[in-house]
């Protein structure tokens, strides 16, 4: 998941339980919470195998 919104400082860790809890909530069965520039589709695939 990453979210849209530019987060200054980061998420705290009720915002990452939250945004877990959704995801796996809507049918994920692993979550990673990237905050960072907006990630191109190879580079989700690249995090996404441990590159």
């Amino acid at each position: 998941m990453h979210p849209i919104d530019t987060i200054e400082g980061g998420l705290t860790q009720v915002e990452e339980r939250l945004l877990q809890e959704l995801t796996i909530g809507a049918g994920a069965s692993k979550v990673r919470i990237w905050v960072g520039k907006p990630l191109t589709d190879a580079e989700v695939a690249a995090k996404l195998k441990g590159r």
